[in-house]
């Protein structure tokens, strides 16, 4: 009786301890999962926001040409709000060069500096950039336009000039993630 009651009492506590690890393997895997659903949200979920796209002009100083925001209607267009001052927009400028080769003939995309002197911009580019257009809103007026809050911001307008989303902040443009969801909005 007495061997019986102690098989018994380990029997119980090597039920409680399986059942104990499957818990945490559960729990651990869901952590896990949601741990990465956060970090692709932040690789890939922008804010929706459909609304037009405002009026403005924009000046591309290394050559002196004028670009309305009309004449961008018919095109997929990516607007990029950035700085010299900004550490993180500079970072992926690289990045967002090899993204605009990939999208070369489906996306137009357009930089817009929002920095006080153009020369800090000057010294970062060969020009004339052969994968975008840079701009330079010196007075922010642009920017206020689109209600930038931080930097970098990203805006993707429809051929129809709807502003359909808003990226804030760093992006890997390279990553898998980025570039499957721009193929299943241009494709």
């Amino acid at each position: 009786m007495k061997y019986r009651s102690s098989f018994l009492i380990k029997i119980v506590f090597i039920i409680f301890l399986l059942l104990l690890i499957g818990f945490f393997l559960i729990f651990n895997t869901n952590k896990h999962y949601l741990l990465n659903n956060l970090l692709l949200e932040s690789i890939v979920q922008p804010k929706v926001v459909n609304t037009q796209i405002p009026v403005f002009d924009l000046v591309i100083p290394y050559n002196s040409i004028k670009i309305k925001s009309t004449s961008y209607h018919g095109k997929w267009l990516l607007i990029r709000f950035w700085a010299t001052w900004c550490s993180i927009c500079k970072e992926e400028l690289f990045l967002l060069e090899k993204f605009a080769e990939y999208f070369n003939k489906k996306l137009q995309i357009v930089l817009i500096s929002i920095d006080e002197d153009w020369n800090k911009v000057n010294k970062l580019f060969v020009y004339p950039p052969s994968v975008f257009e840079l701009g330079w809103d010196r007075d922010s007026k642009i920017a206020k336009q689109f209600k930038v809050s931080k930097l970098p911001e990203s805006f993707l307008i429809s051929p129809e000039g709807c502003i359909l989303i808003k990226f804030t902040g760093f992006r890997n443009w390279k990553s898998k993630e980025i570039l499957k969801y721009f193929h299943n909005i241009l494709d």
